[in-house]
């Protein structure tokens, strides 16, 4: 067996100063160089500025197709495209920001939900749980608008900088390596077409974790062991807080073949030292963050349990092994292009989106290796079996006791392309990192797997061919396969150089485009439709609307000021649904998560009184002269078209506006 004063002479022979300081457990986890502390001021400064010039990435632009201003076009585009796919963002979370924004931020607020809804999702709430969300601290300080750059701002460069220094410490501080890692992470097809969900704040919170806990468990020096302890407790905080598991727990494992990787790749002895201060500083954390956690929770039961009892989402239950090769590693196409460019099988632009999977290709080496009796670093080798046990999950699945067992059960095969992503990336940087180029008389072994490379990638092809024929170009895929067959040599050879400058050029090529740059919020705010939802909501507070017709008009009027009863409702009001149905008799439609549209009888054209139109959707049928909705209180309807005057006898218009966009009504006195 190897001991570790031989590796460190071996690593030094190498010239590969870190690994020796590693090999014996002295070394930096981390070397704030002068490269690495430019970089991070960079960094500053450009968030910075992007606050300043009220930036966002957000696709709210689309507001001008629902509510279209004069012109019609798209007043603060800079580049690219509002995305009708990100209706999660535009329709659902922007608008209850600033429904949050109107309202005071408070942490009941009717137009989200029924209980303490904005707990459980990323808007802004006045609660402690607040400080331990540092994406939304600018709408505090700053104001809602500006705080909205702050929040667009924080995904990019907290996620850039947090990353990059994750990678920075796993490559044993290899300053180029980390970089171009980070760079794939950003330009990753799953990463930009799921840029706007908590992803990118989810990632910032799992690097800067992994790193404090690492910090904690090797650090020599009490001071840096106490300011690991707390980093640690705020960030494991602010990771739980993002409630969403099938996420969650595979970069929860991660964190652990990163710990387990780290420490045993040569800080062992390092751990075994002030042991006792250290489990104690462990052990204040974990009580910091159970405390921090119980107090969040005895604010939020209710919440919980209301969306836990729901028919949908529920909980549900997942079962791996439903991602079959050809969708997993569709990722080498680096489509789709737009909305309209994937599969139909697929779903949508976002579920069809993927990674460049390279975790084989590694696989294949380490084991070349473990054949020649070489050493594999425990870095290497912890995420080389996440990589596996992910993949297995996905493609076949594990039996149902284990699943249970090790929370799988919680992530569906398609999620956990994303953990199996971020692990792929940095399996492939820590390999890259893991020591000097491969020798010379590997290279027919290299030569050798890239070639199998190739022909995998033609059959890849060829089957994605076969799925959608329409779509993807002959001259695409053949051009693919001798592409990503030279990337494979060159990651075999470690020339990390050359294979991030081939990876990197074709995949910012294809994804830069993806989201859009935006400055200020004028879709949303910035229109007459606008200023009348605000002055009625002013004129009367509390006042409860329906909004008839287009369900993205409740979500509008929410957006500004106004309290609605439908649109998206997090979780469901029981007590009002139960008064529209006596019987219980449509309790397992609204009983749920969804995006609730008021229609007339006459235009629902059915005889039910609630309809369910998608497993996160339904309709209510009623006549807004209807006696159950003045008995509920509502004497404030909106329309998204010109209503039937013989149809609301009992409304009459309400302020000055007569535009044709949205119709205002109360109830007759």
């Amino acid at each position: 067996m190897e001991s570790r004063q031989t590796r460190g002479r071996r690593a030094e022979r190498h010239g590969d100063a870190g690994g020796a300081e590693a090999a014996r457990g002295t070394g930096p986890l981390i070397a704030f160089d002068r490269r690495v502390i430019t970089f991070l001021a960079l960094l500053a400064c450009c968030f910075t500025l992007f606050v300043a010039l009220d930036l966002n990435m957000s696709s709210i632009g689309r507001w001008d197709l629902v509510v279209p201003p004069p012109g019609g076009c798209y007043p603060g585009l800079l580049l690219g495209e509002p995305r009708e796919i990100r209706r999660d963002e535009w329709l659902v979370t922007v608008p209850f920001v600033f429904s949050q924004a109107e309202h005071g931020y408070p942490l009941e607020n009717r137009s989200i939900g029924a209980h303490a809804d904005p707990l459980l999702i990323s808007v802004p709430v006045r609660h402690f749980s607040a400080l331990f969300r540092p994406q939304n601290w600018g709408y505090f300080v700053l104001g809602v608008e500006r705080g909205f750059s702050f929040y667009w701002g924080f995904k990019i460069f907290a996620l850039t900088a947090s990353f990059f220094l994750l990678l920075l410490m796993i490559t044993r501080n290899r300053f180029w390596i980390a970089l171009g890692g980070t760079a794939w992470l950003l330009f990753s097809s799953y990463i930009q077409w799921w840029f706007s969900t908590t992803i990118p704040e989810m990632l910032t919170a799992f690097s800067v974790l992994a790193i404090a806990l690492a910090y904690l468990l090797v650090s020599r020096r009490p001071a840096t062991m106490a300011a690991a302890a707390l980093v640690s407790v705020f960030f494991a905080v602010d990771f739980v807080l993002f409630f969403y598991p099938p996420f969650q727990v595979l970069l929860g494992y991660l964190l652990l073949a990163v710990l387990a990787g780290i420490i045993a790749g040569g800080y062992l002895p390092a751990v075994r030292e002030n042991l006792a201060r250290r489990l104690g500083f462990m052990a204040g954390a974990l009580l910091l963050v159970v405390l921090a956690l119980a107090l969040f929770y005895r604010d939020a039961a209710a919440t919980i349990a209301a969306i836990s009892a729901t028919v949908y989402p529920g909980r549900r239950v997942a079962a791996g092994g439903t991602v079959g090769l050809v969708r997993l590693f569709s990722g080498f196409t680096l489509v789709p292009y737009g909305e309209g460019g994937f599969p139909p099988a697929w779903s949508n632009a976002s579920e069809a989106s993927g990674f460049v999977f390279l975790f084989p290709a590694v696989l294949a080496a380490l084991a070349g290796d473990v054949v020649r009796r070489r050493r594999v670093g425990p870095l290497v080798a912890a995420l080389a079996a996440f990589t596996v046990i992910v993949g297995v999950w996905i493609l076949w699945g594990l039996p149902a006791p284990l699943a249970k067992l090790t929370l799988l059960d919680l992530v569906p095969a398609d999620r956990a392309i994303f953990g199996l992503g971020v692990g792929n990336i940095m399996l492939v940087v820590a390999y890259l990192g893991a020591g000097r180029p491969a020798r010379a008389r590997d290279r027919l072994f290299q030569v050798l797997l890239a070639m199998v490379s190739f022909l995998l990638l033609l059959s890849l092809g060829s089957s994605l061919k076969h799925a959608a024929p329409d779509l993807f170009h002959p001259y695409l895929l053949v051009a693919m396969a001798p592409f990503f067959a030279i990337v494979v040599y060159l990651l075999l050879r470690r020339r990390s150089t050359a294979f991030f400058v081939l990876l990197l050029a074709v995949s910012v090529a294809f994804t830069a485009g993806v989201n859009p740059l935006y400055r200020g919020v004028a879709a949303l705010r910035d229109k007459e439709e606008a200023r009348v939802a605000a002055s009625l909501a002013a004129a009367d507070p509390g006042a409860r609307w329906v909004a008839y017709g287009n369900n993205t008009l409740a979500s509008f009027l929410k957006a500004n000021g106004l309290e609605v009863v439908n649109g998206y409702q997090y979780t469901p009001d029981l007590d009002f649904f139960a008064a529209l149905d006596p019987s219980g008799g449509y309790a397992e439609i609204y009983n749920r998560y969804a995006n609730i549209s008021f229609q007339q009888p006459a235009a629902a054209n059915t005889g039910e009184r609630f309809t369910l139109i998608y497993r996160d959707a339904f309709s209510v049928n009623i006549d807004p002269c209807a006696p159950e909705l003045a008995a509920l209180g509502i004497d404030y309807f909106a329309f998204s078209y010109r209503p039937d005057p013989g149809t609301i006898g009992c409304l009459e218009p309400v302020g000055d506006y007569r535009g044709d966009t949205i119709g205002f009504y109360r109830r007759r006195q």
